[in-house]
């Protein structure tokens, strides 16, 4: 759980972080890429970590058979 804590507080921080430009062509657009970046990134290591749990489920079974 704290593997899963430390990506969710990671991204919190980097979206806490995001300052926007002041261009009004991209004043609304450039948040919700950023913001989707964000989840993109985080979906990609979440994946990584399960794939980890996924690995480590399948020795223990393994171990216990």
């Amino acid at each position: 759980m704290e593997k899963l804590n430390a990506i969710f507080e990671k991204y919190k921080t980097k979206l806490s972080e995001f300052k926007p430009s002041n261009n009004l062509d991209t004043v609304f657009s450039e948040p919700i890429k950023y913001r989707n970046q964000l989840a993109n990134e985080m979906f990609d290591e979440m994946q990584e970590f399960t794939q980890d749990i996924d690995l480590l489920t399948s020795y223990i079974k393994k171990f216990w058979e």
